[in-house]
């Protein structure tokens, strides 16, 4: 869910800084996303007690960074002239929903199933219209090829808490990130989507596709939407994973909204890197702080 939660957005703050080398960001991103879950993975299984606890609630405000970067993603695409209302109303909404659920909310697995399937469906549907219309080429002067920055950018969006089969999804969210890159910048070239604040309806206008306009709408809400929930029950349950879930629920959500109104869309995106890259630092930095102890002892 964390694509669709960012990726809305994260397309052109990426191609803003790296053009075409966009693609070779989501490939470092994905190897980086790889290591940083494999580290964290080992930290998790040597650490106990305060350790533990610290990174825990490190990768949970690293999950609970992509709620406003959901909020700005629905905002910017549904809402663009009230984008500050429109991002908080989202918070607020996911925050009482998750809140009044004792147990904490999640999707049942059809749900997630039917959702991702929903989300397969946009992804191939903008591909095809990028695809099958002829571009307009527009001269874009000098190429930029900050591969670095827009791996930072796109990192939040691959990084996966480590579990069953998370291999296997991290490269399949990799792969559609790849794609759907490749469609954009294809229709519209680098210069034009990472100038649009909601560069995907922009496909849709070069395509001559604005009737489907309601659609991308729809699967707009259900990916930001559906990210958010998401996040925010993964970020609840890393800062508190045994405290009062309602009360940790609205903790977390007012955090968010806070961040949703102060936050531009470029801003959510590095916001959001921020926090997920503190994570393999901070396992790193345990890890070498045990190793250096057991060293010494």
């Amino acid at each position: 869910m964390g694509l669709g939660a960012g990726i809305l957005v994260t397309l052109a703050t990426g191609a803003s800084v790296a053009g075409w080398w966009l693609l070779v960001a989501v490939v470092v991103a994905a190897l980086a996303a790889f290591g940083s879950m494999r580290t964290v993975a080992y930290a998790q299984s040597t650490m106990e007690g305060a350790n533990a606890r610290l990174l825990s609630a490190v990768g949970g405000a690293g999950r609970l960074a992509l709620v406003p970067l959901a909020a700005v993603s629905f905002a910017a695409y549904l809402v663009p002239s009230h984008p500050v209302l429109a991002a908080v109303t989202v918070v607020t909404v996911v925050t009482v929903v998750t809140a009044a659920d004792a147990a904490g909310l999640d999707f049942a697995r059809y749900a997630r199933g039917w959702v991702l399937a929903l989300l397969l469906l946009a992804l191939a549907v903008l591909v095809v219209l990028c695809t099958a219309i002829t571009p307009l080429r527009l001269s874009e002067g000098g190429a930029h090829a900050n591969v670095a920055i827009a791996a930072v950018a796109l990192f939040p969006l691959l990084a996966r808490a480590p579990g069953k089969h998370a291999g296997w999804w991290l490269t399949g969210t990799a792969v559609a990130a790849a794609v759907l890159s490749a469609a954009a910048l294809y229709q519209l070239g680098p210069l034009r989507l990472g100038l649009s604040p909601a560069p995907l309806r922009d496909v849709l206008a070069a395509a001559d596709a604005l009737a489907i306009d309601p659609w991308l709408a729809a699967a707009t809400a259900l990916a930001t939407v559906g990210g958010a929930f998401a996040a925010l029950g993964a970020g609840r349950l890393g800062l508190a994973p045994e405290g009062s879930r309602p009360r940790a629920a609205l903790a977390c959500g007012a955090a968010a909204a806070l961040a949703a109104a102060l936050l531009q869309p470029g801003s959510a995106v590095f916001f959001a890197a921020g926090f997920a890259l503190l994570e393999p630092v901070v396992a790193i930095v345990l890890l070498a702080g045990i190793r250096y102890r057991g060293g010494r002892g």
